[in-house]
């Protein structure tokens, strides 16, 4: 559309004797551009062949115009003509393209059909022609940070540089150094001369002023951080600088204990750490961190990410883990993310520690008391009291940190994990949030020490019942007592009392957990959904679209049947593979599944957008073979985007276990969606991030093309996708009367898409850590272990693995759930 003052220019520059006109006769620029308007027009409405024909008639009197050849290549590839669509722009390309309009249009094209190299190599050459030219100079580094070119993009960004002297382009710069260490280890960054040559570029940065925001000292304190210097990147962001660019002082105080502690500063670390908790009491990464530099040798109930350093650290390559925190940094040294995250001395209890943590969470609470309480501050404050204990039972076990231990003699019966669970539920029982906090020392309590558990159940049931019964002559609102009755419950299945989760398990991998007893899952399950049916009137008039804590009732009856069927199928493949089948123990495991989903399907009929539950009743339907009722349900999900990567775990066992070819279409579809949203939006992504100066987020994203573009599941979707194409070909209604040789070219085709396909997916030996596993497990219901065989056998191998342990594979960090597994 910026035809006219292109031409315009074009024009000009002929008269004056510095380009060649290639046009076949003069033509006048306001008359070109009445003749241009149309074919865009026409070209944005999708009417490709009246483009087309109108191309061919502009180019009948000015044959060498080249904006009108380059419309006619975009119309041709349109309309399906793209050899010929592409040759026609190639051919420009190769002239040179005399005016920014015909160049920007080329790029365009380029993009859409996606051909990088052409834009890069045209930029290059346009470049080249005039080598001060600013915008070429900047689109070509787009180009190169498109094409992941790093050395190049380096390269251009200081031409800019010279160019500019603008502070941007150094930053340009800095970054495509950054992002060729990315396959580096940490110590091989430090060595490296290249992260030497970007110290010195931002040191050189800050002398002249050039640092004035955010995200130029984030990435000038990741720079010195990476090459060994984490004292100067602790000093400049302590700085009046950092106060002028980092505003937040929580965020401040932050990135400068995360590097302090992994400078091995820990007294400096928790001071900062200290000065976050008075910014903000309810921050528990703060709080968590500064219980682990204050009781070394513990470590913390929950595992978390490491804290953000200054300017963002590369992702890790490892999987998901059972409880959905990423172990391992970008370079694989578990050992180094230990210590960042805080543990500066696991190995090395400290007799001190038990009263530092005291005092620390003492003077943390009574902060928060005088601050106006939990419901001013946050639970954050009191929570820590739990974590406290947990730590605690930790000092005074074994060498071992996962210990939890009953109190030494002498000592308080209230310093116990158990007693301080059950302080938190007294306090915060009526916080939709309470079962969440304690889940993690549930399950620490259920592992290490199975009487505490047990009497602690025991003890939340009387309390709740005689707290009910208390209640119930009380002034409490309704809504309250029942949100503390319910947490109780949710905090007694975390115990084990609806048989348990597949997390649970840790000794034998959890395949043989949860499990009930015959009939006990169904008795409980009755009790909860009768509560269940009575709560419905407390909640009555709730948000349809918000879960509430009646549904939570609904999900722990599903959980116990599912757990009773576990030890019914236990029971009926306890022979092993090929051995006899006990059809009764068989009939009776799944009479308790489909009694679990109809417990699911009328809580799903009060409360449709509560995801725990939908998929629950998903993979309940998938364990029956039920692959209609699971397309059905599962679809309401809408998985989609980022989702496809995260949750095909779940969608693959029902769609390739099933015989709807069209389902698995869809999916392969949306799949190649998100695949080829990381080739090109991820991409304008990061170069829009560039142009925008957030330079941390440039960064980021090639990180996240990289997740996307090894991604497992995307690349066993790419294989899905050819397999139903191949079933079809072979077996489906296209097949059905069709001539031999139609069959025979459709199989070639198809089967030529299957082995590109395969070529990229990794085999079980060496080669098999290459792709990234960004499955997330958290969605996994406590019923269904994580599955890393065949989808397709994924109901087959759960229904025969529920009597056999398995022992864990080599670097298998989640279950191998069955003959079929090979492990996660």
């Amino acid at each position: 559309r910026r035809a006219a003052s292109a031409s315009s220019r074009r024009a000009d520059a002929v008269a004056m004797g510095k380009s060649k006109d290639t046009t076949s006769k003069a033509i006048d620029p306001m008359a070109l551009h009445r003749k241009l308007e149309p074919l865009y027009e026409l070209l944005d409405k999708g009417n490709n062949k009246a483009a087309l024909k109108g191309a061919t008639q502009l180019l009948a009197k000015h044959p060498n115009l080249q904006i009108a050849r380059a419309l006619k290549g975009i119309a041709l590839y349109r309309s399906g003509k793209k050899d010929e669509g592409v040759a026609i722009c190639d051919e420009i390309k190769d002239e040179g393209p005399g005016d920014d309009n015909t160049l920007h249009t080329l790029q365009v094209f380029y993009r859409n059909a996606g051909m990088p190299s052409s834009i890069v190599s045209m930029f290059e050459a346009a470049s080249a022609r005039d080598p001060k030219n600013l915008e070429h100079l900047s689109l070509l580094f787009s180009a190169h940070a498109r094409d992941f070119a790093f050395v190049k993009q380096q390269q251009c960004a200081m031409k800019l540089y010279r160019l500019t002297n603008d502070p941007k382009h150094v930053m340009w710069a800095v970054c495509g150094i950054l992002l060729q260490t990315r396959g580096m280890t940490r110590e091989e960054r430090r060595d490296a001369t290249l992260t030497r040559l970007a110290a010195g570029m931002c040191a050189k940065l800050e002398k002249n002023g050039g640092v004035t925001d955010r995200e130029t000292l984030l990435v000038c304190a990741r720079v010195l951080r990476e090459c060994g210097r984490g004292r100067d990147a602790r000093t400049l962001l302590e700085s009046a600088l950092a106060e002028k660019c980092v505003p937040m002082k929580a965020e401040r105080l932050s990135l400068c204990a995360t590097q302090a502690a992994e400078d091995g500063d820990v007294d400096d670390a928790l001071a900062h750490w200290r000065g976050v908790l008075k910014e903000m009491p309810d921050d528990w990464q703060a709080a968590s961190c500064a219980m682990d530099l204050t009781m070394r040798g513990t470590v913390a109930a929950a595992p978390r990410k490491a804290p953000a350093s200054a300017g963002g650290d590369w992702a890790p390559d490892d999987a998901f883990t059972a409880e959905g925190v990423r172990g391992g940094g970008g370079d694989g040294d578990k050992d180094d993310v230990a210590r960042r995250v805080g543990a500066m001395a696991l190995t090395s209890p400290d007799g001190e520690g038990v009263e530092r943590g005291e005092t620390l969470v003492r003077e943390l609470v009574a902060a928060a008391d005088e601050a106006g309480g939990a419901m001013k501050v946050g639970r954050g404050p009191y929570l820590l009291e739990v974590e406290l204990a947990y730590r605690k039972s930790q000092l005074r076990g074994s060498s071992s940190t996962t210990t939890t231990s009953p109190p030494p003699a002498g000592a308080s019966e209230d310093e116990s994990l158990p007693a301080a669970m059950m302080k938190y539920w007294r306090e915060f029982g009526y916080w939709t949030s309470c079962a969440k906090d304690l889940a993690p020392y549930s399950r620490r309590l259920l592992e290490t020490d199975a009487d505490a558990a047990a009497a602690v159940r025991e003890r939340l049931a009387s309390e709740a019942a005689a707290s009910a019964a208390a209640a119930a002559s009380s002034d409490e609102p309704a809504n309250r007592k029942f949100r503390r009755a319910v947490a109780a419950e949710a905090i007694r299945a975390q115990l084990g009392s609806c048989g348990g989760s597949w997390r649970d398990r840790r000794d034998s991998n959890g395949i043989l957990g949860p499990a009930l007893p015959s009939s006990s899952g169904r008795t409980l399950a009755t009790d909860l959904m009768t509560r269940y049916r009575e709560a419905r009137e407390v909640v009555a008039g709730a948000d349809p679209r918000e879960p509430t804590p009646a549904d939570t009732l609904a999900l722990l009856a599903v959980n116990a049947l599912a757990a009773e069927a576990t030890s019914h199928a236990a029971r009926a493949y306890a022979n092993g593979v090929g051995g006899e089948i006990d059809v009764d123990a068989a009939a009776e495991a799944t009479r308790a599944l489909l009694v679990a989903a109809a417990c699911a399907s009328e809580a799903m009929w009060n409360s449709p957008n509560h995801a725990e539950l939908r998929i629950g009743l998903s993979v309940l339907y998938t364990l029956l073979g039920a692959h209609d009722a699971t397309c059905e349900t599962h679809a309401a999900l809408d998985c989609k985007n980022i989702q496809m990567d995260t949750m095909a775990h779940l969608e693959l066992p029902h769609l390739e276990g099933g015989d709807d070819g069209a389902a698995l279409n869809w999916f392969a579809a949306r799949s190649d969606l998100l695949a080829t949203d990381a080739g090109k939006d991820i991409t304008e992504n990061g170069v829009k991030a560039y142009d925008n100066g957030v330079y941390t987020k440039a960064l980021e994203f090639v990180d996240f093309h990289r997740r996307l573009n090894t991604s497992h599941a995307l690349k066993n979707a790419a294989v899905v996708k050819w397999r139903a194409a191949l079933r079809e070909a072979v077996v489906g209604d296209a097949a059905a009367g069709a001539k031999p040789e139609l069959v025979f070219n459709v199989l070639r085709k198809v089967l030529r898409g299957a082995a590109d396909a395969c070529k990229p997916l990794p085999t079980r030996g060496a080669d098999w850590p290459s792709s990234c596993f960004n499955e997330d497990l958290c969605t996994n219901p406590a019923f269904y272990p994580p599955h890393g065989g065949l989808a397709s056998l994924a109901a087959a191998d759960w229904w025969r693995s529920r009597g056999v342990d398995a022992s864990p594979r080599a670097g298998a960090e989640t279950p191998v759930a069955g003959a079929h597994d090979v492990g996660v």
